[in-house]
């Protein structure tokens, strides 16, 4: 059967991949030169021991650097392969992405809780006071209103919600888009606007 990025909805992950990998590779490339540079000015200077070590590691790079180049390759090809959808399949198409879950401190288990944050629900709710989000979103009817940068319209974020988020992409090092596919749930539009409002606010205090 034909596979298609629409259907296994990894389309993203594949990019992520490809830009990685290629990242690496243009990484590699660049450092090999300086390596080789230096290597050449032990061979001059007749420094046999850091010439011999220097080749090491330039040989260990230069693998390194074919293996990220071929995984780039690998993926691209994929890439290829896969790029098959209709724009009008894919309008047409249901969302793969998780619903927004709306997680508060009642959300998660004492288990779920300490893997997402490293504590127990206990001791994040003793921080989430001192945080003073529950106090700046009693002035908005219960939630905290970020602009979205659009015709004055606003995204509203449960305070426990915002505080959670940062927990947990503190102790995950997810990226948005990771933190709404695993956690979160909804768009990462949200927290484009969302999580840099909640640094900017923790700046500020």
């Amino acid at each position: 059967m034909a596979l298609s990025h629409l259907a296994d909805g990894f389309c993203w992950y594949l990019q992520l991949g490809l830009a990685v990998t290629g990242r690496a590779s243009d990484i590699a490339l660049q450092t090999l030169s300086q390596m080789t540079i230096i290597h050449a000015a032990f061979l001059s200077t007749g420094q046999i021991v850091p010439a011999t070590t220097m080749h090491t590691l330039i040989c260990a790079h230069l693998a390194n650097c074919m293996q990220s180049s071929m995984i780039f390759m690998r993926l691209f090809c994929l890439d290829h392969e896969l790029h098959d959808v209709p724009p009008e399949e894919e309008d047409n198409h249901p969302s793969t992405r998780m619903p927004r879950q709306n997680i508060h401190f009642d959300s998660w288990t004492d288990q779920e809780a300490y893997g997402f944050t490293s504590f127990t629900k206990d001791q994040p709710i003793k921080m989430y006071h001192h945080f003073g989000l529950a106090a700046h979103a009693a002035q908005s009817n219960g939630s905290i209103r970020v602009p979205t940068g659009a015709d004055g319209r606003n995204y509203l974020f449960h305070p426990e919600e915002l505080f959670l988020f940062l927990m947990s992409k503190g102790k995950m090092g997810f990226g948005n888009k990771a933190m709404c596919d695993l956690i979160c749930g909804g768009h990462i539009s949200r927290w484009s606007k969302g999580y840099p409002w909640l640094l900017a606010y923790l700046d500020d205090r």
